[in-house]
This record gives C-alpha cells, sequence and structure tokens, in this order.
C-alpha cells in the first residue's frame, strides 16, 4: 500500500521522460528536424544540391543498366548494356575507369563485347577483352575482323586523345577537327553551372525506400531543358563540337520534355539511384527508338586514385595496321614516351621502323613528327 502524497521511486522521471520525448516528437514533426524532412520540405533546393554535389565529387562509383531497342519497317536491333566503374583522380586530373559489357540482336545476329575503359585528363584508354557475333549473313565477315582485331592487339590498351580523333576526322573527311582537351577552366565552368542551371525539376515525393540498403527519399522529377542545352554547348568546347551540340539541340533537348526521371536521394541529400524510360518517334524515316535507363551512385567522395595502363597502341595507329599500312611490329612501349623528343613517341618509331635515337631517322631535314604528322615516311621518301 502507498500512502497518499508517495510516489514508486523512477515513475515520474520516466512519466516526465516520456512527456518530453512525445513533445519533442510533436515539434520534429512540425518543424521538420532532421535531413530527411529538409529533403520533403524543400524537394527542389535538395535536387540542386545534390547535382552541384555529384559535378564537384572528387569520387563516386557508378553502375548503370541500359536497354535500347530500335525498330524501322521492317528491321529491328536491341541492346543490353552495362557499366560498372569509378571516378577519382591521378596527378590532380579528373580520371575514371570502368567496363562496359554489352549483348544485343541484329535481326537474326546477336553480338556481345566486354570493354574496358579508363580516362586520365584527356587521354582516352580503351582494351577490348572479348567480342561476338553469331548467326546472320554478315556473321562471318564480322567475325573474320572481330579475331583479327583480337588477334593484333590482344589484350593491350588502345589510346587516344582528343589531337588523335582530330587526326582520324581529317583522314576520313579531309578537314582536321580543332581539339577540346577537357581543361580545368571549362571544369570550373561546368561547376559555375551547376550552380546557376538546376538540371532536374521536382515534380512529386514518392516517400522513403531502400536502395541497396540505403535508406533514400524517392523524388519523380523532369529535364530543365535549358539547363540541358547549355550544358550541351559547354561540353562541345570547340568548332566540331559546337556542330554535334546544334544536331543535339535540335534532336534531343525538344523530346526531353516527356520525360520524367525517378531519383532516389540520401538523407544528407546524395544521389544514389536515377532511373528513366525514353522513347523517340522520327516520323519522316519511320525510326523508333526506346529504352529505359537505371543509374545507381555510392562511395561518394571515397578517396580513388588510378593510373595510366603501362603500355598502350595509339589509335590512330592501330586503324592503320587494319587499313593497309605496314607498319614494323610494335613492342607496346610506354604510351606517349618519346626519347628522341622528335614529336613521334617511341610506340610510333617501333610502328613506323624508325629510329628511337634520332630525331630525323632519313637524314632529309625534318624531325621524324613532323614527317609523320604532314602524311610522310620518317624512314625514306614518300607518302605513308
Amino acid at each position: 500500500m502507498l500512502r497518499h502524497g508517495t510516489e514508486p521511486r523512477g515513475i515520474v522521471p520516466a512519466v516526465v521522460a516520456i512527456i518530453v520525448a512525445a513533445a519533442a516528437g510533436t515539434v520534429a514533426a512540425v518543424m521538420g528536424a532532421g535531413p530527411w524532412s529538409a529533403v520533403a520540405r524543400h524537394p527542389q533546393v535538395a535536387l540542386d544540391r545534390a547535382w552541384v554535389q555529384a559535378v564537384e565529387a572528387v569520387s563516386v562509383r557508378t553502375r548503370a543498366d541500359v536497354r535500347i531497342a530500335w525498330e524501322q519497317d521492317e528491321q529491328s536491333a536491341s541492346l543490353h548494356l552495362t557499366y560498372d566503374g569509378r571516378r577519382g583522380e591521378h596527378d590532380g586530373a579528373r580520371a575514371s575507369d570502368g567496363t562496359i559489357t554489352a549483348a544485343g540482336a541484329i535481326g537474326d545476329a546477336t553480338l556481345g563485347f566486354l570493354l574496358d575503359t579508363r580516362a586520365i585528363g584527356e587521354m582516352q584508354y580503351l582494351r577490348l577483352r572479348d567480342f561476338s557475333f553469331l548467326g546472320g549473313t554478315s556473321a562471318p565477315a564480322v567475325a573474320l575482323g572481330a579475331g583479327i582485331v583480337q588477334g593484333m592487339l590482344g589484350e593491350r590498351w588502345v589510346v587516344a586523345d582528343s589531337a588523335t580523333f582530330a587526326r582520324l576526322q581529317q583522314r576520313i573527311g579531309g578537314a582536321a577537327a580543332p581539339s577540346a582537351p577537357y581543361d580545368a577552366s571549362r571544369a570550373a565552368a561546368l561547376r559555375e553551372q551547376a550552380r546557376t542551371h538546376p538540371l532536374l525539376m521536382f515534380q512529386e515525393d514518392l516517400g522513403r525506400e531502400r536502395v541497396d540498403g540505403v535508406r533514400a527519399r524517392h523524388l519523380r522529377t523532369t529535364i530543365n531543358e535549358q539547363a540541358l542545352a547549355a550544358l550541351i554547348a559547354l561540353l562541345a568546347g570547340s568548332e566540331s563540337g559546337e556542330t554535334l551540340a546544334a544536331l543535339l539541340q535540335t534532336a534531343v533537348v525538344p523530346r526531353v520534355r516527356d520525360i520524367t526521371i525517378d531519383v532516389w536521394l540520401t538523407g544528407a541529400g546524395a544521389f544514389v539511384r536515377a532511373q528513366f524510360p525514353f522513347a523517340v518517334r522520327e516520323d519522316a524515316t519511320n525510326i523508333r527508338l526506346t529504352g529505359t535507363a537505371d543509374i545507381q551512385w555510392s562511395d561518394w567522395n571515397v578517396p580513388v586514385t588510378m593510373a595510366p595502363p603501362p603500355s598502350a597502341l595509339p589509335l590512330d595507329d592501330v586503324i592503320e595496321q587494319l587499313f593497309g599500312v605496314q607498319p614494323q611490329p610494335s613492342h607496346a612501349l610506354p604510351a606517349g614516351s618519346d626519347a628522341d623528343a622528335d614529336g613521334l613517341s617511341d610506340v610510333r618509331e617501333a610502328l613506323y621502323g624508325s629510329d628511337l635515337n634520332s630525331r630525323d631517322s632519313d637524314g632529309d631535314g625534318y624531325t621524324d613528327g613532323e614527317e609523320v604528322r604532314n602524311g610522310y615516311s620518317p624512314v625514306g621518301e614518300g607518302r605513308l
């Protein structure tokens, strides 16, 4: 029995604690305390911040799954692409590496490949690890070509930069395209644009969900056409890029207004997933393109460093080998190394048979690099 005016020890503090906790919960619910409520109360702000973080992040892991179907009259094709890669840095420059797998069909034929990619600054490295093409009337020729490429390259890396693509365009189209390296000023401009041109526009809050065990808020968005147009123009960065940008502005930007993108943000406001379907129909050519994209991000700003492959073959030299030029066998020397500083890398010296230790292998008064850049043999008279 308890006498009047007495209470069991601990009951009053417990009751007070319960009341305080309930009051705090009520205040939090009303005031929106915590990161989740911040995303819920200001979803557009959260989207803008997530976009800026995505551009400015030092490192991130990306996984993507893209499915595409193409139809025109009685013809059809499909492709399933997956990507798993990282973004980091090397000696202060942006860097990335990843693996692309593909499986698809063209009519009654099937194809597949496995490709490693790496980018260090403006240098792009590729390594084809597997390729197959089965069925269809062109299968034997394609399989033969793939066999030649794989036999020539093995699993060696191929390297290209903006100047390489300019040279290739000159050979194909007859005019050199100005290169557009992704320099620090353009990177800064991209970051500034991310702050001033929100890419995603909030439409609907679909609540909390889990993505790979991570709690996230599911938001439905659309693309800001003006921001996309500005982004394309910024990434073009050259006269040839402006031509491509103009094409994208006409063919892509007007169509994005019908695309909705579902994104998932963590409580801290970082992207963890984006998912969207797409469909394009061109009545003039009766082409229909449909598909889906599913992209996931993780390990934001976890330090990642990467380095160029120890050896790589220049892409334009590989193409020359494939289409008729008969260079000397390559010894797969480090890409970019130039022992005699003649403007022709050691890799190319080996391919053209020129002297690694002589700036002018044939003694005609022109350096080996000058001759090759102008289409002449570095080891004698005549054009390449």
